[in-house]
């Protein structure tokens, strides 16, 4: 039973050294400037703030479409892929679970992403990130446009 115990232990304790080392973003991983934030390893440049208003699916849509950061017009709503890219495991316990120094005043909760899914009859499902809460990160799946949740765009 003891060497059950410690082989349960020794296991979960790697797994999570394992989690936190993948999930870790390594030195020069993001280039910040005043509104944006370049991943310099995705090529990816995200809106750096995002406030604290949520809105529907549609609505994440037209704001990325409507959004002028540094001079450029060419956001959108990011892939699913692409936004759990942003979770930081290294930030286990503490909400939100996204490197803080980079995106200031992120709110934890969920963020569309692009990504859809089948749903019920002709729905579709609609995938969030959360970057924080009670459970601390996640991906959910969400029935429908109406829900609300907060909109990180990218280009």
């Amino acid at each position: 039973m003891r060497n059950r115990m410690i082989f349960v232990l020794v296991t979960a304790a790697l797994a999570l050294a394992a989690a936190v080392a993948w999930a870790t973003a390594p030195a020069g991983k993001f280039t910040t400037a005043a509104d944006t934030v370049a991943d310099n390893q995705t090529q990816l440049t995200w809106q750096r703030s995002v406030g604290n208003t949520k809105v529907t699916w549609k609505q994440a849509f037209d704001a990325c479409d409507a959004l002028d950061l540094d001079g450029k017009t060419d956001w959108r709503l990011p892939e699913l892929q692409e936004l759990y890219s942003l979770v930081d495991f290294s930030k286990a316990g503490l909400n939100p679970y996204i490197d803080a120094a980079v995106f200031p005043d992120t709110p934890w909760g969920m963020y569309w992403s692009n990504t859809t899914g089948p749903g019920w009859g002709s729905a579709k499902n609609r995938y969030t990130v959360s970057f924080g809460g009670n459970f601390g990160p996640a991906i959910a799946q969400t029935p429908g446009d109406t829900p609300l949740a907060y909109v990180r765009c990218v280009r």
